[in-house]
């Protein structure tokens, strides 16, 4: 079973294509660099995998389950995606501290309902990337 699985995937915006018939599989224990220039899809690739973007065709499977609009907070929960120039351009005013404890359930937004030991481990990821300020 692979982590992730894309197959397919296409996204448009307007009349342009952005990304197209992309295939992508990762198996547990794989580390992936995504590179490429600016502007050639990087974030909006990531982005579609970890459900923050709709696509235009194609499938995603996530952990073996294939990604709908109906379980993708649940699955999003069990990938862990954080990512700082997605979010600047989508979420302009959460502060750092919330966006790294939105991998824990998938969502984010202040008031979730997070454990001592997420924020605490919260912390020490900000401040192990120096960003400890950042997270206020």
């Amino acid at each position: 079973m692979f982590l992730v699985e894309v197959n397919n995937l296409e996204y448009h915006k307007s009349s342009k294509v952005i990304l197209n018939a992309i295939n992508w599989q990762i198996k547990a224990g794989e580390r992936w660099v995504v590179m490429g220039n600016n502007g050639c899809g990087k974030t909006t690739l990531v982005s579609i995998i970890a459900g923050y973007r709709e696509w235009s065709s194609g499938t995603i499977k996530l952990f073996g389950e294939e990604v709908t609009k109906d379980n993708i907070v649940e699955l999003r929960q069990k990938l862990a995606f954080v990512s700082s120039s997605y979010f600047d351009k989508c979420i302009r005013y959460e502060n750092g501290l919330n966006i790294v404890l939105g991998a824990v359930n998938g969502l984010v937004a202040d008031g979730l309902e997070i454990a001592d030991k997420d924020i605490v481990q919260a912390k020490k990821i900000l401040a192990a990337l120096k960003m400890k300020y950042k997270g206020l």
